[in-house]
């Protein structure tokens, strides 16, 4: 903000950075690239839209493998708390605020991250969860 906008940086503006919102700038592809290393404890995957490529006869023609970007790179403590807070969006345990309390009632255990890249336009925001 101070570079770019050439405006001071106030508090409120490091809160709304630490949640997702503000100033932050993501494309779903890269929240979901995020989720997944939240997900599967801590390895970073290069996203990928193709896992193989098949002919008409559906015989495979090529298969598409992972990349790793990073591995580890997460204290397993503060994985664990974030993982721990996504739930509870969905919960509502011990969080009388939570955003996502909707999915609870899915047959499946989910956590969730609301409001991501959310900015002053109500239209402009996404949710994702796994």
């Amino acid at each position: 903000e101070k570079e770019v906008k050439k405006e001071p940086w106030w508090d409120g503006d490091t809160y709304n950075l630490s949640i997702g919102q503000g100033d932050v700038s993501v494309t779903p592809l890269q929240v979901a690239a995020a989720l997944v290393s939240i997900a599967n404890g801590g390895t970073l995957y290069k996203p990928k839209s193709v896992k193989q490529i098949i002919d008409s006869e559906k015989n495979l023609i090529e298969e598409i493998s992972s990349e790793i970007l990073r591995e580890n790179f997460i204290d397993p403590k503060n994985l664990q708390i974030v993982r721990e807070g996504m739930r509870r969006a969905v919960t509502g345990e011990d969080s009388p605020y939570a955003s996502a309390v909707s999915l609870n009632s899915l047959p499946v255990k989910v956590a969730a991250k609301t409001g991501t890249a959310q900015t002053s336009r109500p239209d402009y925001y996404h949710n994702s969860g796994y």
